[in-house]
């Protein structure tokens, strides 16, 4: 050794070796991170529900497509209560609507507008048959059934402008008409495309990890209901068809028929809430712009008065 000794050197790791098992050790950090986030997301949001969906999910109905879950058919929030003092006079008001009338919020800035239009010394009793997702032809049939049961003194029915579109897309392939044109039921077993998105919605909930859960329910979203519709020949209910005849330059030309039949749709339930109250003046219709129409939008993306046309004829 010529009098030099060898350093005894440790065997190093080869650089691709070690730039692979670090590669993957970030990947399994990250994953773990995703993971730990979606939970956390789930418990104060959740900005995207990947647990307990079938406490928001409605229970389907063959009357009306979808009902409160775990009520009968009949079944109402009651937001006030009157008492039964006699001496004091009271009035019944019943909400009819969607999502923006499911929440005691909305509903009890209208009972107090009322309220205070009426003057002190009379009662008013909020019922809300309001539910996510209903449209016209919902509002029709249950309204019709909560009418004669509860005998309001004034009903008020919120139209959405998600409203026009619904009526084609979502409920009219599940309606049925008697033979001339009454609307008898809405019924949800014949709804295959609904069915089929809450049964992957609920699918993607058996995995374990929360990350697996995301992947299922973007494909679920994005490309097996698109290519369910694609196959059945409907249109998928998004946010861009659904709003399309609110962006359109001439809605009653590229949407006749849509517009055409939500006109029908809304006279007939008008007109059959009218034979059960007094007199018109105890129906409100009440209509407000969406949340989408409110955001700054682009040019391309302008918004027309499509709905409040239609409501005001």
């Amino acid at each position: 050794m010529n009098g030099v000794h060898d350093k005894i050197r440790a065997p190093r790791m080869p650089r691709k070796v070690l730039l692979l098992l670090t590669f993957f050790l970030s990947v399994l950090l990250f994953l773990c991170a995703l993971e730990i986030s979606l939970r956390v997301q789930q418990i104060f949001g959740p900005v995207v529900r990947l647990a307990d969906l079938d406490r928001y999910l409605s229970e389907p109905s063959e009357i009306f497509h979808h009902r409160v879950k775990g009520q009968p058919d009949d079944y109402v929030r009651v937001l006030a209560r009157c008492s039964s003092d006699a001496r004091v006079p009271a009035v019944k008001i019943l909400f009819m609507g969607d999502s923006q009338f499911d929440n005691r919020e909305v509903a009890e800035g209208v009972r107090r507008y009322i309220a205070s239009r009426l003057g002190e010394g009379v009662c008013v009793e909020l019922l809300n048959g309001a539910l996510t997702s209903y449209s016209p032809s919902l509002i029709l049939i249950r309204g019709e059934l909560l009418i004669r049961k509860y005998r309001p003194d004034f009903v008020v029915i919120n139209i959405d402008e998600t409203d026009l579109m619904d009526e084609s897309i979502r409920y009219r392939r599940s309606t049925i008409r008697d033979d001339a044109g009454r609307i008898l039921r809405v019924s949800y077993s014949h709804d295959a495309p609904n069915q089929a998105w809450e049964t992957g919605e609920r699918a993607v909930e058996t995995h374990r990890l929360y990350i697996v859960r995301l992947f299922a329910k973007v494909y679920h979203r994005k490309v097996f209901i698109p290519r369910l519709a694609s196959l059945l020949g409907v249109q998928e209910a998004n946010p861009e068809s659904i709003f399309a005849p609110q962006r359109s330059p001439d809605p009653r030309r590229t949407h006749a028929k849509e517009v055409a039949y939500f006109s029908e749709t809304l006279a007939q339930l008008l007109d059959r809430f009218l034979a059960l109250m007094p007199n018109s003046e105890r129906i409100l219709v009440t209509h407000h712009p969406h949340l989408l129409q409110l955001a700054n939008t682009p040019p391309s993306k302008k918004y027309n008065g499509i709905v409040g046309e239609i409501l005001s004829q």
